[in-house]
């Protein structure tokens, strides 16, 4: 049964769809009830290379936060089942559980999991599963520092036959006194799922706005925001290519100034030789959503599109479309709330892009409660999830199916 907060929304956004529909290549987006229960929040998608697309969740209450899933495949959802329930994880609006899968099946998944310490400081919990999310491992740890700092704002990827990638923020170095600032770091796992190999990406970047990673197929990209000692706070890249990293350089030199973290991290995609980088600025006091998009794999970036210029919410998801175009989705301001928004870009080989018209997804709310959108290739169209929150502020995660343009 639809829930009335989300039939009302839906009536809105096809009222709205109705009166700015003149695009006949406008994606159509059909809402997709999903298996997350009420009270679930800090929704995560990702599609492994067999076309299985995993909607990934948590619950509102401590208690019962664990981390669950659900698979999508040929157009249904299978039975959602936990991935580490009764564990007493931590439950954060901006730093969100990720799951990557590989190509024979194995699945690895993180969470944060507490310290004695309480507060922000916790680890991140890594567990691996070698049967497509039938049994899982006990969890081990991604960072071995053991300081009782934050450590997360994780990103996953599949990496060579059997192991994976993953990349974080890392709060060792801002204990004690004098305290030091967050570092970006990123890691090798064997085929279990347990790290080999660690890797210092920059020693001082922006304390918690989520990361982003791509493999284009032939380099590995991952992307930042960056914190300079005048804090400065634009978002960089680093790339893996032939065995070695790039030093870490601006996407684009946006020269926003900020004393403190805006929660408002970017992301990646690519499909080689493109890669498109997507996020939020406010320098010059003028928020924004900006695209840069790279024909180089990832070498060098062509100065950014404008996405929106409307004051809006940022929180952006991407994903590639094909070398030449992907889509955006980020929040975008209406009146006193957001629109969950969603627009097509297209570049030439230069990386000069273009933007078709914005449309709109659904109604969400502009607390922070609401969290981040996720999107994901699920089949021939995408898929988009999203907290929604109901009048009294209870959380539910919404899933729907954009066509692809």
């Amino acid at each position: 049964m639809m829930h009335p907060p989300f039939a009302r929304a839906l009536l809105t956004v096809c009222l709205f769809m109705a009166a700015c529909a003149t695009p006949a290549r406008e994606p159509i987006v059909t809402p997709l009830p999903n298996p997350a229960p009420a009270g679930s929040r800090t929704p995560n998608l990702a599609t492994g290379p067999d076309g299985t697309t995993y909607l990934t969740w948590q619950r509102s209450d401590s208690a019962a936060a664990g981390l669950y899933f659900a698979p999508f495949i040929a157009d249904a959802w299978q039975t959602p089942a936990p991935i580490a329930a009764g564990v007493d994880a931590f439950v954060n609006w901006a730093d969100f559980p990720a799951l990557a899968a590989q190509r024979d099946g194995r699945l690895l998944a993180h969470y944060l999991d507490r310290q004695p310490a309480g507060g922000y400081a916790y680890d991140i919990a890594l567990v691996h599963s070698r049967d497509r999310g039938a049994s899982w491992s006990a969890p081990t740890l991604a960072n071995t520092d053991g300081t009782p700092t934050e450590h997360g704002f994780v990103s996953i990827l599949p990496w060579e036959t059997d192991g994976f990638f993953l990349t974080w923020l890392d709060g060792r170095q801002t204990g004690g006194e004098p305290a030091g600032a967050m570092s970006l770091r990123a890691a090798f796992t064997d085929a279990d799922g347990r790290v080999t190999e660690e890797v210092l990406l920059d020693d001082r970047t922006c304390d918690c706005c989520q990361t982003g990673a791509a493999w284009t197929g032939s380099s590995l990209i991952v992307v930042y925001r960056d914190r300079s000692d005048a804090e400065v706070r634009d978002i960089y890249y680093t790339r893996l290519a032939d065995g070695d990293w790039s030093a870490p350089a601006p996407v684009h030199r946006d020269g926003w100034e900020i004393e403190g973290c805006p929660v408002n991290g970017p992301v990646v995609d690519g499909l080689a030789p493109a890669v498109v980088a997507a996020w939020f600025t406010a320098a010059g006091d003028a928020p924004k959503v900006l695209a840069a998009v790279s024909t180089d794999d990832g070498i060098s970036f062509a100065d950014p599109l404008v996405v929106d210029d409307a004051s809006p919410i940022g929180r952006v998801a991407i994903r590639m479309l094909d070398a030449r175009s992907a889509m955006v989705v980020w929040l975008a301001r209406s009146g006193d709330e957001a629109m969950l928004t969603a627009r097509v870009i297209a570049w030439d080989a230069a990386g000069r892009a273009t933007a078709q018209p914005a449309f709109p997804i659904a109604p969400v709310s502009a607390q922070r409660n609401s969290g981040f959108p996720r999107l994901a290739d699920a089949g021939d169209r995408l898929m988009v999830a999203w907290t929604d929150l109901d009048a009294s502020g209870a959380t539910s995660v919404r899933t729907a199916l954009i066509d692809r343009p």
